[in-house]
């Protein structure tokens, strides 16, 4: 996991209403609530990308996204430090519509960074 999302993690878990008591969750809260996070954070993303693209993102700051030519996972963190703050919305969207148990959080951010390297792997 990226040290700056461990960092944001411990920051914002209270605010985000993350509940850390008894009882856990059962599989199928976890399986539906990581479903529900994967789509709002697909859509998101997508919109967030459409914007980074745009004339004035792009020059501002996506390009140095885009400096790799060719994509792998080890490159899908190099970011200038203001789309690393942007893309971390998509991964809390879901969070904050739906507040998890911190099981639940933990295993969305192993699955969506999991995800990211996926999709970047070429």
């Amino acid at each position: 996991m990226l040290p700056y999302k461990i960092f944001l993690v411990a920051l914002i878990s209270q605010f985000l209403g993350i509940r850390m008591d008894l009882p856990l969750p059962s599989v199928g809260e976890i399986i539906a609530q990581n479903l529900a996070y994967f789509l709002i954070e697909d859509y998101i993303t997508y919109w967030l990308h459409r914007w980074y693209h745009t004339e004035w993102a792009y020059t501002t700051f996506h390009h140095v996204h885009h400096e790799y030519s060719s994509p792998e996972s080890s490159t899908s963190i190099y970011a200038h430090a203001l789309e690393v703050l942007f893309g971390f919305l998509p991964t809390l969207g879901g969070v904050f519509l739906i507040p998890p148990h911190i099981i639940t959080f933990w295993i969305w951010l192993t699955l969506d960074q999991l995800h990211t390297y996926e999709i970047h792997s070429g």
